[in-house]
């Protein structure tokens, strides 16, 4: 990202109201902004939430945030799951897989 000459990096932006905030872009061509991200893990047949998670925008945090969520399941069932494309790589289906 350039904005008036100036390459935007965590290491020299920070937000005045939460430093802890991190530089996230949404996608390629998105701008890039101060923020942290929100996961929701949810049970599909009546929509309720079971394990939400706000996390620091680190390039890896879907991932972390969903393995971290799926060990909040109660029982040894076989679950199943489904996300938007940030949960599909190939660590992660490997990880929560049999």
């Amino acid at each position: 990202m350039d904005s008036h000459g100036e390459r935007h990096l965590n290491r020299t932006h920070a937000s005045n109201t939460d430093p802890e905030a991190r530089l996230f872009k949404k996608g390629k061509g998105k701008a890039a902004k101060l923020c942290f991200i929100r996961q929701v893990l949810m049970e599909n047949r009546h929509g309720l939430v079971i394990s939400p998670r706000l996390t620091a925008a680190t390039g890896t945090a879907e991932q972390e945030a969903a393995e971290a969520m799926v060990e909040t399941v109660p029982g040894r069932q076989r679950i199943t799951g489904g996300g938007d494309k940030a949960y599909d790589t190939q660590e992660l289906v490997q990880s929560l897989g049999p």
